[in-house]
């Protein structure tokens, strides 16, 4: 392949996140991450600065993985429109073929099935996105979304030292609302993210990155069983509607953005890793609606920017002992409008600084890895509704200790095992207060006739401490078969 075909290749990519699976051996050791050594684990520009530049430096052998998983989560510890509970399923394939002088390619394609009972009334799938705007009827029912995630990765040499890549996603979920409206939704996702790196030596790699996205929810709230009108109140804020009485009810909420980021990775000794990250994000959503003679009206605007710089160290002492540390800090800034008035509904912001540390120890006597982690979020969040007149300012710092071990049984065959506490003085996602936070993991890996097996399972909850009868479950398994050769 010529060098022109390269670049033609990776230019028509980059407008169509760079997403990868999580390794299936890192859930089942409890999500240990700071010391541990693992393919998937390592400082570079890739895994953790998810460059698509650096892939064919990363991955040097030819492999094919298979991954079934499953998802379920329930429970009473919820906000107003989650849904009570959930079954997510899935099937992934994705194959990495290095192709000597001409770069390396990965490609995946996966299904996934989800079914959410007991949804209170919100259409739109995802409620609680920063957003204003809530589209509902007058009901509590199912929905189902399932469909295809494609996507792949390139990446090569284009001159000595200096390494090109690109990544693309693209997404179609199909939902349907099993009562009542009979809402339909089309969910499409696509993004796509260029990549260039430059290696001043083998231990000292400067990374650029620039990334487009843009998804759209389209729905259809038509009762074809009875043909009977139907009723939607269109949400903004918390307490005041729009409402729309029509056989026949569309909207649709898009949204387009770009993120830019850049990373740097250090080896300043052989034991000794360093690596730095930073991003910028933008984002606009707009809720479009059908209008007589106009074919689309913006009724609502979000805009959402992000910030975010991290930091990762890890250093090995000894053959024995490897210890990792994180320093992070995040800022999101939102804010909704409705266009036609150019009124602020809602202003929120959110500052995150995060503190880690951990470590792993290898008895190998006894063929047996233990590590653990500690995690420190600080959070500060700042909400003003003015639609609904609610302010608030939130202050909490939220822990984890996360624990894992390996044990080699015998031959190839490994045991592993894992465990979450957490404690949250304020729950960001859900909103509780002094929540504590507890799951176990398990899991086994197998090689076997050239082939590797790595097995998975986690049960944990989240639940406020001063409310003994709720609870958010969650529970989730995971298997992935690799193939070294295909």
């Amino acid at each position: 392949m010529k060098k022109s075909l390269l670049i033609t290749v990776f230019t028509l990519s980059v407008f169509v996140s760079f997403s990868r699976a999580q390794n299936v051996r890192i859930q089942s050791l409890g999500g240990i991450k700071y010391g541990l050594i693992d393919q998937d684990n390592s400082l570079n520009i890739y895994d953790f600065g998810k460059n698509p530049a650096w892939l064919i430096n990363d991955e040097k052998q030819i492999w094919l993985k298979v991954t079934p998983s499953f998802d379920r989560q329930w429970g009473d510890y919820k906000r107003l429109y989650d849904f009570k509970s959930s079954n997510q399923g899935g099937m992934s394939f994705t194959g990495l073929k290095p192709l000597g002088n001409n770069g390396t390619f990965l490609g995946s394609a996966s299904y996934v099935y989800e079914q959410r009972k007991d949804v209170t009334r919100i259409l739109k799938r995802n409620p609680y996105d920063g957003q204003s705007f809530f589209p509902t009827d007058t009901t509590t029912g199912n929905f189902k979304y399932d469909g295809p995630v494609v996507g792949f990765a390139y990446s090569f040499e284009l001159f000595p030292k200096m390494f090109l890549g690109t990544a693309v996603n693209y997404q179609v979920l199909d939902g349907l609302k099993n009562i009542y409206s009979m809402a339909k939704t089309v969910y499409r996702d696509v993004n796509g993210k260029a990549g260039l790196a430059y290696a001043f030596s083998d231990n000292c790699v400067l990374g650029l990155d620039y990334g487009i996205f843009s998804n759209q929810e389209s729905l259809e709230m038509k009762n074809e069983i009875s043909q009977t009108e139907v009723q939607i109140f269109n949400f903004r804020g918390d307490t005041y509607s729009t409402f729309i009485r029509k056989t026949s009810v569309e909207q649709k909420i898009r949204q387009m953005g770009q993120t830019l980021g850049t990373q740097v990775y250090c080896r300043p000794s052989e034991n000794l890793e360093l690596a730095l990250k930073g991003e910028y994000l933008n984002s606009g959503a707009k809720v479009l609606l059908p209008q007589q003679n106009l074919k689309e009206f913006e009724e609502g605007y979000s805009s959402l920017e992000n910030y975010n710089i991290d930091f990762e160290a890890r250093c090995r002492l000894s053959n024995n002992l490897t210890l990792g540390a994180e320093l992070g800090y995040s800022k999101d800034d939102s804010w909704s409008k409705n266009s036609e008035l150019n009124l602020l509904l809602w202003k929120w912001d959110v500052k995150r600084t995060v503190l880690g540390l951990g470590a792993t120890y290898d008895l190998k006597a006894l063929d047996l890895l233990v590590g653990f982690d500690y995690e420190v979020n600080l959070i500060k969040a700042d909400s003003s509704k003015y639609i609904d007149s609610k302010f608030r300012n939130i202050s909490s710092t939220n822990g984890i200790l996360r624990l894992g071990g390996e044990q080699r049984i015998y031959g190839d065959l490994y045991l592993r095992a894992g465990y979450n506490y957490g404690h949250e003085q304020f729950d960001i996602v859900y909103g509780g207060s002094d929540v504590a936070v507890n799951y176990g993991t398990f899991g086994l890996g197998l090689d076997l006739f050239g082939a590797r097996v790595d097995v998975f399972m986690q049960y944990g909850k989240a639940a406020p401490q001063s409310y003994s009868d709720i609870s958010r479950d969650h529970l989730s398994a995971a298997a992935t078969l690799r193939l070294n050769s295909f």
